[in-house]
């Protein structure tokens, strides 16, 4: 009923089986709902002749034991379609239906809503009870497995105990982008061999750009003593090996000012030299000024 890369529904049917047990479970369930049927018109003749004193008491009392496990052998027939999977309302119809009907195929719903990421089911195909047919994963959220250096599992449990645990991670396919989630449980014994300590972290994932498998690089930020300036990532750029911003002079004049930059904090660089706090920089529009130097190094003033 679906393919690979298809979004489903909690509920929705991923395929139909059937199978001789399947068939002889219908059988049963139907054989059983008429067998009760019958012992219900047996017991009410009975009832009605006792009370006419035409039958007697122990004749009645017979017929009503015959009807309440016919009762039981229904309901036992219809809870073995339950467990096959069938809905309680799909049990009902079933048992209801006559023998010359044919037989209702088994629905294999999906679990959770999210998108089919494997199939290995074919029509016609014989498949055994321990294959899987099918894998729906929910992908607006991903785990990101982490291992953390033994050295600074303290400082990371003290900033999650206090709140101010802030985890950013980025991917190789996505080098520009920084996905930023939440890191919701440590391991609580480390691996043997590596010394590391396994955390995980939650990741939105509304955009489905991230995909499960991926390498990643997870950066942990704690919280530190320590002051530092800090500037848009967006308004440092690079010439020949150089990294500089444009600093506003006054009005509508602005500086190259060549920096010494050291950490990257999300959207923010630090710059540890060549900057005053409080100085104004561009933080868009930039290329237009670099794109005017480069314009001078490369003699197109003197051209114009």
């Amino acid at each position: 009923k679906v393919d690979l890369g298809q979004e489903v529904r909690e509920g929705d049917v991923l395929l139909e089986l059937d199978s001789p047990a399947l068939r002889e479970a219908q059988i049963d369930c139907q054989k059983a709902r008429a067998l009760l049927s019958l012992k219900e018109r047996t017991k009410d003749r009975e009832a009605s002749l006792y009370e006419k004193r035409i039958a007697t008491e122990q004749e009645m009392v017979g017929a009503l034991e015959e009807y309440e496990v016919a009762r039981l052998e229904l309901a036992s027939a219809e809870k073995k379609l339950s467990a096959l999977g069938f809905r309680d309302e799909e049990v009902k119809r079933i048992s209801s239906r006559g023998l010359e009907d044919p037989f209702v195929p088994l629905p294999i719903r999906s679990p959770l809503a999210g998108r089919v990421l494997e199939k290995h089911a074919g029509v016609g195909e014989v498949v055994g009870s321990d294959r899987e047919l099918f894998a729906v994963a929910d992908l607006s959220r991903l785990w990101v497995w982490v291992d953390l250096p033994e050295q600074e599992i303290g400082r990371v449990v003290d900033a999650r105990t206090a709140g101010n645990l802030r985890t950013e991670v980025r991917f190789p396919g996505w080098p520009d982008r920084v996905f930023s989630g939440e890191m919701d449980y440590l391991a609580d014994q480390l691996d043997g061999e590596t010394r590391r300590l396994k955390a995980r972290v939650i990741l939105p994932n509304p955009e489905r750009l991230l995909k499960p498998g991926m390498c990643v690089d997870c950066r942990i930020l704690l919280p530190s003593a320590e002051t530092a300036l800090l500037v848009p990532a967006s308004a440092i750029f690079e010439d020949e090996g150089n990294r500089f911003l444009f600093r506003r002079w006054k009005g509508d004049l602005f500086l190259k000012r060549l920096v010494t930059s050291r950490r990257e904090a999300g959207d923010e660089t630090e710059i540890l030299a060549d900057l005053k706090p409080g100085d104004e920089v561009v933080a868009e529009g930039g290329f237009l000024l670099k794109s005017d130097i480069l314009k001078e190094k490369m003699g197109a003033g003197c051209a114009d």
